[in-house]
């Protein structure tokens, strides 16, 4: 009895992959029909294109997918100031003072400023970690340099650049 098990999941099997490759065939059958009667709508309009096909070029906006110039929202952007992000806030805070400052202080310098406001309870951890992970991917190019234990000043290479 075990035999005819195993002979039956066997021409189970085959029957599955001959099914398979006949919807496969039909699908190819059925593609290779479509793209005659295509061809041949093709050849038969003066233009050379399907009516869909001219639908859709007749719809098409001129000059492709282009956005419309919107000179007000332009305006609108370009008349208000671009808000500064902490760490940028920091350092023209830092550029200002002569001293090294620890972030804390650089935070309460930036809201009393009002360059940047908060509602977070630790702006100033926030402000650490960017500044650390600013001078480690930039190095020499950082705004920033860590002169003692939480201590900071502006860079010489950040204060040419000037931002």
């Amino acid at each position: 009895m075990a035999k005819k098990k195993t002979t039956k999941k066997a021409t189970k099997k085959t029957t599955s992959k001959k099914g398979a490759t006949r919807a496969n065939m039909r699908a190819v059958a059925k593609a290779d029909q479509e793209n005659a009667r295509l061809a041949e709508q093709r050849a038969k309009s003066p233009d050379g294109m399907t009516a869909s096909e001219r639908a859709m070029a007749t719809s098409a906006k001129p000059g492709g997918a282009k956005k419309k110039s919107t000179s007000k929202k332009n305006a609108k952007t370009e008349a208000k100031p671009k808000k500064l992000s902490l760490i940028d806030a920091a350092a023209q805070v830092l550029g200002e003072s002569k001293e090294p400052m620890n972030c804390k202080q650089m935070v309460d310098q930036v809201i009393t400023k009002k360059l940047w406001s908060t509602d977070a309870p630790t702006p100033h951890a926030t402000l650490y970690s960017s500044i650390l992970r600013e001078i480690q991917n930039k190095g020499d190019e950082a705004r920033f340099t860590k002169v003692d234990r939480g201590l900071f000043t502006r860079s010489a290479a950040g204060s040419k650049k000037g931002a």
